[in-house]
């Protein structure tokens, strides 16, 4: 952000003392090095020898006449601990700049002795646990051109900054110098006011996913030196792109997503010559999409999906783009047209999402795509086998590889082992494939099959290649996103195949199940033991299958557990006592199975209604109406409350906003625009990503 020269006067005495102070008060932490660019830079602030002068620190900067420290960039430097209004940092009074992003402030509030500092023309505390009000006292700081405070937030304990009191008009009204002003993630919930209409140096704005609510001002498309502007995910934001967008020759960024802007996009958008990003999904723009647009030749990143657009496109459209890495047409009523011919060169494209795009075979211009990284054709009518042609493309960089909601029977791939060996993300539910389960790449952590007609015991599987033994794993569903972020997850158990059978390796466990389903398919045989050792596991679903004999009771033993659908299957014997356990359980479905006995009384199974248990005729006790007689239902004491669980009203959100940038916003929403209907309507997921729209289910 700033550059430290190389040759400083002797620092001051009492500012070196301050700079000691405000070291000796964190401790460098592992977990605050979270960043590959971490360097815990205070570790060089040292009385020794040559480097006493704190003007030659690493993040220090002085004054080349006075020698006062005017610059403290401690940007990732690995610091954990809490700032106060009595931290020696603000005896530094001759502070301009002042970066201490990316660390871990452990949930302290913004300190209003910031307020103190007069001389700031920069201040950065991204993303380095802030929570709470941010103090008033900001707003005192007129010399600012560069105020960031995005990205503090955590998802796990639903802790982020807030701006209630004043408003944004009071905190920015004096702040009329900013070139950068970033927000993201910080709650808001309010319109945006006018007064920006003044702010005719502002460069970057970046409000995402704050809560905005009411008209979007017309007025911030007409300030000369924009930039960037990135409003996304502020789903009661409304508006409309004036015609007036394409006076802003400079915009390199434009990201509207997750609002509710509607209208039709003005030609005059073709007028923005520099424009790199433009993200326009998840809206409700109509109409066609102009053909101006391709005059928009330094585009990496386009995303027009999840809106209500008119026509068809073809590939000819994209041929002056030869930059574009991304493009994202998905869910946006758009007919993609892939059997246009063409001489030209398309891009080659990172990023393709043409989900729900009417594909009625796959698009034979893939095969020249060998840079792909994301491809995303669900919910098409693709049918039968997916093409063996698929299996050479983009071996070396495919990480997402959706192809759910289609037709397809099975593939057509020459080995047993899929090719692509950085895939992360494979979704082949909601299909028609047949036979037993399909062995992923070693790196997938989110496998999804539910949903098809596959059969066999349920996994793990045991493969094997050329006649040798093999490693082998399963996973199945293992991502999730939670409240801003996307959490993948997984647990990698293997199997060898030995002379005296079967064995499990525990010591080769990667990270532990988050999310298993397996629903809808045929798989059959008794529910393996071994479930229970998967200790973070929260959301189990096996419904829909034909599996038989006893609830293993080590499924007591998943402490974290918060759902488990196992109806509609042949399972028997009693409801495991052991059950009870689950402090965090808050769904739980065992009906239609052929389950006999008391019902368990105690913790969460006190709160559990009938259509829990419905459609087994053996089972007695509270919630039913059928008492069990002389075998009183049994009764287990209450525990003692555990840590409050994470939330089920998970919110879906894009990924890549926390850089306050829009670089991934696609893959987020490529990646969370849907989840299986048992995970949707079970867990009351916020369908804020689609929230004014339908898309197709199969059958329906």
């Amino acid at each position: 952000m700033f550059a430290f020269p190389s040759v400083y006067p002797k620092c001051h005495r009492k500012e070196r003392s301050a700079l000691l102070q405000f070291k000796e008060s964190f401790i460098i932490s592992g977990y605050a090095c979270k960043f590959p660019f971490a360097n815990p830079k205070v570790e060089s602030w040292k009385l020794e020898g040559n480097v006493s002068d704190c003007c030659s620190w690493d993040g220090v900067k002085c004054d080349e006449d006075t020698g006062h420290v005017i610059g403290l960039n401690l940007n990732a430097s690995c610091l954990y601990g809490s700032i106060g209004s009595n931290s020696s940092l603000f005896h530094l009074v001759h502070l301009q700049k002042l970066n201490l992003a990316n660390n871990d402030f452990n949930g302290s509030q913004i300190p209003s002795a910031l307020g103190n500092l007069s001389e700031l023309t920069t201040l950065d505390l991204s993303n380095s646990l802030f929570f709470g009000n941010i103090p008033s006292e900001i707003s005192k700081l007129s010399r600012l051109t560069y105020l960031a405070l995005y990205s503090n937030y955590n998802p796990f304990s639903e802790r982020f900054l807030k701006l209630k009191m004043p408003y944004l008009r009071s905190l920015v009204q004096n702040l009329t110098n900013l070139e950068f002003l970033g927000l993201g993630s910080v709650d808001m919930p309010f319109p945006i006011p006018n007064i920006f209409a003044n702010f005719s140096s502002l460069k970057f704005l970046t409000l995402v996913n704050v809560g905005l609510l009411g008209k979007f001002p017309e007025t911030i498309f007409q300030l000369p030196n924009l930039l960037s502007l990135q409003v996304g995910r502020n789903q009661d934001l409304t508006g409309h792109l004036p015609a007036s967008i394409g006076n802003l020759r400079s915009l390199k960024a434009l990201a509207i997503d997750s609002c509710n802007f509607s209208g039709v996009i003005p030609f005059s958008l073709g007028n923005l010559s520099r424009l790199t990003v433009l993200v326009l999904g998840n809206n409700s723009f109509r109409g066609q999409i102009p053909s101006t647009f391709a005059n928009l030749t330094q585009l990496t990143q386009l995303s027009f999906g999840l809106n209500n657009w008119s026509g068809t496109v073809n590939l000819d459209a994209f041929l002056p783009l030869k930059r574009l890495r991304t493009l994202d047409l998905s869910f946006s009523n758009l007919v993609f047209d892939s059997k246009t011919s063409t001489n030209g060169t398309l891009p080659k494209l990172e990023v393709l999402s043409l989900a729900s795009c009417s594909l009625n075979h796959f698009p034979r211009f893939l095969q020249k795509q060998n840079k792909l990284t994301w491809l995303d054709l669900s919910s098409n009518n693709l049918h039968g086998k997916v093409p063996s042609w698929m299996w050479t493309m983009s071996t070396e960089t495919l990480e997402l590889l959706d192809l759910s909601h289609n037709f397809l029977t099975g593939l057509d791939q020459p080995t047993a082992v899929l090719p692509w060996s950085q895939l992360r993300v494979l979704d082949l539910s909601s299909n028609m494939l047949q036979g037993s389960l399909l062995v992923p790449p070693f790196s997938t952590i989110h496998y999804s099959v539910s949903n098809n007609s596959l059969a066999g015991n349920i996994p793990p599987s045991i493969c094997k290649v050329d006649g040798e033994d093999q490693l082998i794993y399963m996973q199945a569903d293992t991502s999730i996103s939670i409240n801003g972020q996307w959490m993948p997850h997984y647990f990698a158990y293997s199997m060898t195949l030995t002379n005296k059978g079967l064995e499990m390796d525990y010591e080769k466990i990667l990270e532990i199940f988050i999310f298993i389903d397996l629903s809808c398919n045929k798989f059959e045989g008794e529910i393996p033991e071994f479930i229970g050792n998967l200790k973070g596991l929260r959301l189990l679903n096996l419904s829909d299958n034909i599996l038989s004999g006893f609830i293993p009771s080590s499924i007591g033993n998943l402490a974290k557990l918060e759902a488990l659908d196992l109806s509609q299957n042949r399972l028997s014997g009693k409801i495991p006592q052991q059950l009870v356990q689950l402090t965090f359980l808050e769904i739980f479905n065992v009906s239609h199975n052929h389950l006999a006995g008391p019902i368990p009384r105690g913790n969460q199974f006190n709160t559990f209604q009938n259509n829990s248990f419905d459609g087994n005729p053996g089972l007695c006790g509270v919630p039913l109406s059928k008492k069990c007689g002389n075998l009183n239902a049994l009764t287990a004491p209450a525990l003692a409350p555990a840590d409050e669980p994470l939330r089920l009203d998970w919110k879906f959100v894009a990924i890549g906003y926390g850089s306050g940038f829009v670089v991934g916003v696609v893959m987020g929403h490529i990646v969370t625009k849907r989840k299986h209907d048992w995970f949707m309507k079970s867990f009351w997921i916020g369908q804020q990503r689609r929230q004014r729209r339908t898309w197709r289910r199969r059958g329906n």
